[in-house]
C-alpha cells in the first residue's frame, strides 16, 4: 500500500470490533462495526466458482460449494438459515492459465424463493492478466429470508476472447437480525 493509503485507513479511527473496507467504486476506505446495534452481527460467508470456461452472454449461478456454475438456478441454491441484509461485498476474480480480453461482468444475488435478483455490481474481468483482481462494494441494502432459497447470478459479457480457467471468488457482508 502507498502512504496515502495507510494514512486513509488509519483516519477511520478504527475501534473494538471494527472492519475496514476499500470502496474502488468511490476509492475511499469506510469503517463497518461488526457490533452496529444491539443485536445486529456481521457475518463474512465466502462462495467460489471453481475453474469455468465461460461461454459469451451467460448467466451462470453459483453457491457455497466450489462446484462449476451452471445455468440451472436450482442446482446451486443454498439458504442461510435465519434472516438478513447484504451489506458488502468483495469480488475477486482471476484466470488461472489462458488469458482472454478484459470485459465487464454484473454479479447479482438471486432469491429464488420471491422470484427477484438484486444487483451487487459490475467488475472486470481483466481477462489479459493472470494475476487476481479484486473490487470491493459497501453500502448494499438486499434483504433475504431465514428460508428463502437463494443463489448467485454472474452474468457474463460478450468477450472477444473468452477466458479460460476462470474464477470468481465472493465473500458477502451479512447483517442479521
Amino acid at each position: 500500500y502507498e502512504l496515502d493509503e495507510l494514512h486513509d485507513v488509519s483516519a477511520q479511527n478504527p475501534t473494538d470490533k471494527d472492519i475496514i473496507l476499500y470502496s474502488s467504486g468511490t476509492n475511499l476506505w469506510e469503517k463497518i462495526n461488526i457490533n452496529t446495534a444491539v443485536g445486529d452481527k456481521l457475518s463474512v460467508y465466502s462462495f467460489e466458482t471453481g475453474n469455468i470456461s465461460p461461454a459469451d452472454s451467460t448467466t451462470y449461478y453459483f453457491g457455497f460449494l466450489r462446484i462449476i456454475p451452471n445455468t440451472t438456478a436450482t442446482n446451486q441454491q443454498f439458504q442461510f438459515g435465519r434472516a438478513g441484509t447484504i451489506v458488502g461485498a468483495i469480488i475477486s476474480v482471476g484466470n488461472n492459465l489462458t488469458t482472454g480480453t478484459s470485459e465487464n461482468s454484473t454479479l447479482q444475488f438471486r432469491n429464488i424463493t420471491t422470484l427477484t435478483s438484486s444487483s451487487i455490481g459490475t467488475f472486470t474481468t481483466d481477462g489479459s492478466s493472470t494475476l487476481v483482481k479484486g473490487v470491493t462494494y459497501i453500502g448494499l441494502n438486499i434483504s433475504f429470508g431465514a428460508n428463502d432459497n437463494c443463489v448467485l447470478q454472474w452474468d457474463t459479457p460478450a468477450w472477444a476472447t473468452n477466458p479460460a480457467t476462470f474464477i470468481i471468488f465472493v465473500q458477502l457482508i451479512i447483517k442479521h437480525t
